[in-house]
């Protein structure tokens, strides 16, 4: 193995790696030699699992439970950083960030349609999971006394969540959960420069990169501050605040045109996740609901494969999701069509498809059909997905809900018919 990688080399692991069911140190420990190993987790003992293996850090706060006194200790004393994402957490525990961050003025001026759109968007709230924040707040606590590092992430798109906007959120966030101000800051500038290890950035100091904000106010003592920009300097070149707005704007403009419908979402003969619109496909699991179910999403012989396992839970679910407006979760116009059409094949217990749509609100509409080794084509009008006005379509599942164990099946020319 090279070991001269470039100090911002980095490799995130899933917690399926590093978790409970496969604790494998010669899959860690010769990976964080390498790059730097970012386990991506959802429950306390995947968490602690990849501390033990020699993670660099956490891209989650775990939150399927309150962490017990010593865990946020035992965590920073293993030297990893977590980068907690509280603001997604406390969108799937709330449902309510959407209506926070645009209830303040200073945020919702920056917000073209699709920032408003996905972070107005939000999951399904389950009592399984009104307690996620609280959870994930308190191990953030627990690693801030211990002397952790702390660093500021959002995972947007998510539901809840927009690009920019929501740091300022995340900021405000990590304070609450017992950073000073001035850490809080750190978290979002040096501390990710140090581990990264990006020696020209994340300080004011000579010789180091001008990337710089002025702000009106004190955000070492009031951390909102930071939302009332003035100026930007990027790489020492001031940046219009209206320009950058504004230019935001007309490229999300011109890339929300007519959506091609009737017609093609994805063949899958480029072997990528790729749409002819939309924001393209990603794997889906109840994984952000506490869930441990699991999906692989390959593009391979014209066609995707979706190989998963659906676990016991609350809300189980795993599968592929398309997006078909710019970001994940934003609405798109599908009105056009009449329906969904597929052809697909495979082996398990069954085959769900979900619609979202802003009319069903946190909820998706069910479709379930057979699975059959042989090709089948299925055609679902949107009529067949109660209450889903596709006027305001949002996402697209395809996969297993509801039904457990193991199933793997190929989908091919998806399409708005």
């Amino acid at each position: 193995m090279n070991n001269d990688r470039a100090p911002n080399d980095f490799s995130r692991l899933l917690a399926e790696i590093m978790g409970e069911e496969s604790r494998n140190r010669q899959v860690c420990q010769p990976v964080r030699a390498w790059l730097l190993s970012g386990g991506h987790v959802s429950t306390m003992a995947q968490a602690l699992g990849s501390a033990e293996m020699g993670a660099t850090g956490l891209v989650q706060a775990p939150h399927d439970r309150m962490p017990e006194a010593r865990e946020g200790k035992v965590l920073a004393e293993a030297g990893i950083f977590m980068a907690p994402t509280l603001t997604v957490t406390r969108s799937i525990a709330t449902g309510e960030e959407g209506e926070v961050q645009l209830g303040d003025e200073r945020l919702a001026a920056a917000a073209n349609s699709a920032l408003r759109a996905t972070v107005q968007a939000s999951f399904p709230v389950r009592e399984k999971t009104r307690l996620a924040y609280d959870y994930a707040k308190e191990l953030t606590r627990q690693m801030v006394d211990a002397g952790g590092m702390i660093m500021a992430g959002t995972d947007s798109p998510n539901p809840g969540t927009a690009h920019g906007m929501s740091m300022h959120r995340e900021l405000e966030l990590l304070v609450d959960a017992g950073l000073t101000p001035v850490d809080a800051l750190r978290a979002a500038t040096a501390n990710p420069a140090s581990v990264f290890g990006l020696e020209d950035r994340g300080r004011i100091a000579p010789g180091l990169r001008a990337d710089l904000v002025l702000v009106e106010g004190d955000p070492t003592t009031d951390i909102t501050d930071t939302r009332n920009l003035v100026a930007i300097w990027r790489n020492g070149t001031a940046v219009s605040v209206e320009g950058a707005r504004a230019i935001v704007t007309e490229q999300q403009t011109a890339a929300g045109g007519a959506l091609p419908v009737p017609g093609l979402i994805s063949d899958f003969e480029d072997g990528a996740l790729g749409s002819s619109f939309g924001a393209g496909w990603a794997p889906s699991t109840d994984e952000i609901m506490g869930g441990s179910s699991t999906v692989d999403l390959v593009p391979e012989q014209g066609a995707l494969t979706v190989t998963g396992v659906v676990r016991t839970g609350a809300t189980s679910w795993a599968g592929a999701m398309f997006f078909p407006g710019p970001a994940p979760m934003s609405p798109a116009d599908v009105s056009a069509g009449s329906g969904l059409r597929f052809r697909v094949r495979g082996e398990g217990p069954g085959l769900t498809v979900m619609m979202f749509a802003q009319s069903l609100g946190q909820a998706p509409a069910y479709a379930g059909r057979g699975l059959s080794t042989e090709w089948t084509t299925v055609e679902i009008p949107f009529t067949e997905f109660q209450r889903a006005d596709p006027e305001g379509l949002t996402a697209i599942f395809i996969g297993l809900s509801g039904q457990l164990g193991e199933f793997s099946m190929q989908i091919d020319d998806v399409e708005i018919y």
